[in-house]
């Protein structure tokens, strides 16, 4: 038998992972020690905690491996889960997918996101940085987004305050 620490080393996985499985009743520890409290495992539980870790870097979660586990040796029903699994991720790659391309959108439309260094920072209160925001197209207005104007804005610190103060470029 192990106790959690020894257990936790030999299969890489926390020992905090383990009181968290145990606490969802997914994986619990083959003995207790009734004085301590120690929680002791065997080494016959490892194929069982390799099942479920195998669910879990696949992305199922805590109450889906519960209900896996029991039905793991059916093939229709962990085939039919794998299939799920498989369209939930492919559904999730599509809306991040979705993201890239709008950020590609922007950042290849958008000029001027950028942070200059001060100038001067001899005096920390009149510390300065100028962010370049593009201005915002009115509605049913026609511009050329790739010559977007821009807003400088800059920023003072005066007495711990932070002031913004709007200029035209």
């Amino acid at each position: 038998m192990f106790k959690i620490g020894e257990f936790s080393k030999l299969v890489r996985i926390s020992a905090r992972m383990l009181r968290y499985y145990d606490k969802c009743e997914l994986f619990q520890p083959a003995e207790t020690d009734r004085f301590t409290g120690y929680r002791l495992y065997s080494a016959t539980q490892i194929p069982l905690l390799m099942r479920i870790l195998t669910l879990r870097d696949m992305g199922f979660g805590v109450e889906e491996i519960a209900e896996l586990l029991p039905r793991f040796q059916d093939a229709k029903v962990m085939k039919e889960a794998l299939k799920r699994k498989q369209m939930e991720i492919r559904a999730t790659i599509a809306l991040e997918q979705d993201k890239l391309e709008k950020i590609a959108a922007l950042s290849g439309t958008v000029r001027g996101f950028a942070i200059a260094a001060p100038t001067d920072v001899s005096a920390p209160d009149d510390y300065m940085t100028e962010l370049q925001v593009p201005v915002q197209k009115p509605e049913g207005a026609k511009i050329d987004v790739g010559h977007v104007p821009c807003i400088a804005i800059k920023k003072t610190q005066e007495s711990g305050n932070n002031c913004f103060r709007s200029l035209t470029q």
